[in-house]
């Protein structure tokens, strides 16, 4: 059985949220790439880009986890199967990006100045970039999932700037790892790898 994947804060303090800017910085995700799954746990896990960055819309992944054995079996996750830890740092650096599941039952939302808490992701670009429009929270909850030989549950995830970042996304790999995520306590995570154009024209998806 899977141990309790991990939940993920997004800190920092409440302030004035930027200003829409009609100037856009054209960002791309180059590639989205899943660890290993040990053999031992007879399941297999899968991640594929949606959707990428546009001056229109953000950029979505999502997540599959698939029962590979050949018994029916009980997996345990968090609030947002088959992930829950939303918050990624780039490899070597501060800036931040955020993973926005589309299910929000399990879900927390705090707004950062005191508006409306409908959603976090915005309706357009933020400060030149899809930023994160109010604060995300993991609940402490537990999710069971009963799946058959060969059947799966997915989730798809909006990505975001976290909106703390001094800039929009910076280029390079953004980590996301839940610590405890298979049942020997061993972690299971995910790198999003970000490039922006040099000359300020959108990578292609």
């Amino acid at each position: 059985m899977l141990s309790t994947l991990g939940f993920s804060l997004f800190g920092g303090c409440i302030g004035s949220f930027p200003q829409l800017t009609e100037e856009y910085t054209a960002t791309s995700v180059a590639e989205v790439r899943a660890d290993e799954v040990p053999e031992s746990e007879d399941v297999a896990l899968g991640l594929e880009l949606e959707r990428n960055f546009s001056e229109s819309m953000p950029a979505r992944l999502s997540i599959r986890f698939t029962n590979t054995s050949g018994r029916k079996r009980t997996f345990e996750f968090g609030g947002t199967p088959p992930f829950s830890s939303f918050h990624g740092t780039v490899v070597g650096g501060n800036a931040q990006m955020i993973l926005v599941p589309d299910d929000y039952e399990y879900v927390g939302i705090v707004s950062y100045d005191g508006g409306a808490v409908e959603t976090v992701v915005p309706s357009q670009p933020i400060g030149g970039c899809w930023k994160a429009k109010n604060r995300i929270i993991g609940n402490d909850i537990l999710v069971d999932r009963e799946l058959n030989p060969g059947e799966s549950i997915r989730m798809t995830y909006t990505v975001l700037a976290h909106h703390e970042n001094d800039s929009c996304l910076e280029s390079g790999e953004y980590r996301f790892v839940s610590e405890t995520y298979f049942s020997d306590g061993s972690q299971w995570g995910l790198t999003v790898t970000v490039e922006k154009s040099e000359d300020g024209t959108e990578s292609p998806s």
